[in-house]
């Protein structure tokens, strides 16, 4: 998978000229391309979609009747009985990581974005409380990827 660039913006103090520069890979940048980000989320909307298909041949399975089931050739049911109660801990990880992404970014750029053009001050903005929103989901997902892995 191929690398996202960050970029910052910059001054040249000698003329004020603003331009946008790379920055490091170990620093984080407030920009990308947006054709990174296309590329990313055309992968992210691919990966989703995917996941709907499974999701709804999951639901399918669920509530398959017993008159239903019982009618199945035994390597039908075997396949029945793996969906119904499959678990997807990669995706609920993936998912839980791009949430609390989004939280944390919110609580880092919404007081210097939005502040007061929202008609609040930006200490009205929960920052503390959206980075431990963020922190629960890393540490449920870490807790569920732990389970599965053990059972």
């Amino acid at each position: 998978m191929r690398e996202v660039t960050r970029y910052d913006l910059n001054e040249d103090v000698a003329t004020g000229e603003l331009f946008i520069s790379p920055v490091p890979k170990s620093m984080e940048g407030g920009y990308v391309s947006y054709e990174d980000y296309a590329a990313l989320q055309q992968k992210l909307d691919a990966v989703l979609a995917e996941m709907l298909v499974v999701e709804a041949i999951h639901d399918e399975c669920v509530f398959v009747t017993d008159e239903d089931y019982e009618a199945c050739p035994k390597n039908v049911k075997k396949i029945i009985r793996s969906l119904a109660v499959m678990q997807i801990p990669a995706t609920d990880a993936l998912l839980n990581a791009v949430r609390a992404e989004a939280i944390e970014q919110a609580a880092e750029k919404a007081p210097w974005l939005y502040g007061d053009q929202m008609g609040r001050s930006v200490e009205a903005i929960p920052k503390e409380q959206l980075i431990k929103w963020a922190s629960r989901l890393r540490a449920a997902t870490l807790r569920n990827i732990e389970e599965k892995s053990r059972g």
